[in-house]
């Protein structure tokens, strides 16, 4: 009875003489995961996160050769080093400190998330995949039906595991370029944080010595090949 209360509902089925939740989909998926699993898991885990972490290297190096480089000019203009080291400091704190670190954190947060999601659509996927095969078996009726239930659910498999594991795997990949997507449009919009925030510490030096301030040609290509390095390290 528990056989067929269960294959009339797809594959699931909550049986208190059973002990609990039976279902069959999620027994069937886990092998098919499984497969995938090592690859999975190794992207999200190492990958992924390397990515993550090598990005928030090069922001850091980017900003400081940044900071480097405008001091220098900054000196030209008869700024002091006191007010130079306050304003790096500032940038230090606002952008380089905190945020970044939430940034991180987010993203990664973001990822395992995402993985844990796309983790949970296998089942359903599966219990697609078997929706026949159920239900010619929940037709059986009378004597011996348990086990032509059986031969139903052991011949749909037999005819679908290859289109299903061949599914399961295109979807996994379908939402893993979701992730992705997804992770680099945040990258891109801390990218513009980045660029915003080190314009707004560093603008008040144009505000208050406008009308001596001279950046020389060279310094400036410099610095909007940075501003545009920055971008790229967020986005590429």
């Amino acid at each position: 009875m528990t056989y067929k209360a269960c294959v009339r509902r797809d594959g699931a089925y909550h049986s208190t003489s059973y002990g609990g939740e039976i279902d069959m989909n999620q027994s069937l998926a886990d092998p098919i995961f499984a497969n995938i699993a090592v690859a999975w898991n190794k992207l999200f885990t190492v990958q992924v996160n390397h990515v993550i972490t090598t990005l928030e290297k090069q922001i850091l190096a980017l900003v400081h050769t940044f900071s480097d480089l405008f001091k220098f000019d900054l000196k030209k203009c008869g700024i002091v080093d006191a007010r130079i080291q306050r304003v790096e400091e500032q940038l230090q704190k606002d952008l380089l400190g905190q945020k970044l670190t939430d940034f991180i954190n987010d993203s990664k947060n973001l990822v395992q998330e995402r993985q844990k999601d796309a983790n949970r659509i296998m089942t359903p996927f599966i219990k697609e995949q078997m929706k026949p095969g159920y239900q010619r078996a929940a037709n059986e009726s009378g004597t011996g039906s348990y086990h032509r239930m059986q031969q139903h659910l052991q011949q749909h498999l037999h005819q679908t595991k290859e289109l299903a594991f061949s599914g399961a795997t295109q979807l996994l990949e379908k939402e893993l370029q979701t992730i992705i997507t997804e992770l680099v449009t945040k990258l891109v919009k801390f990218a513009n944080v980045v660029v915003t925030e080190v314009q707004n510490v560093y603008v008040c030096f144009w505000e208050e010595r406008m009308d001596k301030a001279v950046v020389d040609p060279a310094v400036k290509r410099n610095l909007d090949g940075i501003f545009d390095e920055i971008q790229r390290a967020c986005t590429g």
